[in-house]
């Protein structure tokens, strides 16, 4: 786009709009002013406690058929979420994090051995965040179950 394009107000507004002062920009004045969703410099908040709830999410379903460390689990897990839950990331890895235990907590009801995984995984709410999981993980298909997963 040349830098030479007229600035046009939107019908019925007084001044040049967000998409009008878009438009009128070079390639590289656009990515200055649309908002960033990654910090790459910083520390993501969301990584510590998710390896922890991962972590703790494994070791319960290795464990589960003994009460104590189940419960133990349960609670190292439960910790972790209401971390997460309340963290936002500042990163693709931080985004593929949390994509990853949205589709653990909404994601298929049932295990991938099963053979009704891949159809409950065609809800279009679930494909919508197995699409987001792809772009922020750089993996294909869908997030992995839990003990299948990379920390």
């Amino acid at each position: 786009m040349a830098a030479s394009t007229p600035i046009t107000p939107h019908a019925g507004l007084k001044g040049p709009t967000r998409r009008s002062l878009i438009a009128a920009l070079p390639a590289a004045g656009v990515a200055a002013l649309l908002p960033v969703a990654v910090n790459p410099g910083q520390d993501d908040p969301i990584l510590v406690p998710y390896r922890q709830w991962l972590g703790a999410r494994r070791y319960w379903l290795e464990h589960s058929e003994t009460a104590t460390l189940r419960v133990l689990a349960e609670e190292r897990e439960d910790e972790a979420l209401e971390t997460l839950v309340n963290a936002t990331p500042s990163s693709m890895e931080g985004i593929a994090a949390l994509i990853h235990v949205l589709w653990d907590v909404a994601g298929p009801s049932v295990t991938p051995d099963q053979d009704a995984y891949l159809e409950q995984a065609g809800d279009p709410a679930l494909k919508l965040i197995a699409a987001i999981w792809r772009a922020a993980s750089g993996e294909a298909g869908l997030p992995p179950f839990i003990k299948e997963a990379k920390a």
